[in-house]
Formats: C-alpha cells, sequence, structure tokens
C-alpha cells in the first residue's frame, strides 16, 4: 500500500474516531438516557457514536476522495526519478 492510501485511510479512521468526542458529549449532555452505567443502554450510545462516525466519514469522503492510482503515486516517482538518472536529466539522485 502506497503512502497516499495510508494516508487517505489515516484520514477515514480519525474522523470516525470522532465520533466517539461527539458520544462523549451527548453523555454528558444528557446522562439519564445515554448512560450505559446508569440508567441508559449501550445501545443508545452506539447509535448516536455509530450515526457521528458516519457523517463524519461521509464528510471526509466528500472532501477526501479516492486517490487516484494513475497519477504520481510511489512507484510512478521512483520510476521517473531513475529514468531521469539514466538520461542524467535529474536531479543529481
Amino acid at each position: 500500500m502506497n503512502y497516499k492510501y495510508r494516508v487517505w485511510l489515516h484520514g477515514l479512521f480519525a474522523s470516525a474516531v470522532s465520533a466517539v468526542g461527539n458520544g462523549i458529549t451527548v453523555l454528558i449532555v444528557d446522562p439519564n438516557d445515554f448512560n450505559p452505567f446508569g440508567e441508559g443502554s449501550w445501545i443508545k450510545l452506539g447509535s448516536v457514536v455509530m450515526v457521528g462516525a458516519l457523517i463524519a466519514a461521509g464528510s471526509y469522503l466528500k472532501s477526501h476522495p479516492l486517490p487516484d492510482p494513475d497519477k504520481d503515486n510511489d512507484y510512478a516517482s521512483v520510476v521517473r526519478d531513475q529514468v531521469n538518472k539514466l538520461e542524467g536529466t535529474g536531479n543529481g539522485k
């Protein structure tokens, strides 16, 4: 997996993890309904976290679609550097 995909997956995962913060906020605002250790349930809190994760992931995907594998990936840059080195037009690598 090249660097662009790793960065993209990291951002997608980070946006979904931010939904846990939303769940904690809901827990603080309405502890009677969403506190799993009190009168609330894990299902309610989990549903809030999952909906938040879906919204965050959707927002991330809207602004960061999948990287284009044909445009300047790690392999393409290595091949370009090797060709430039053979032709003598490279940057001295």
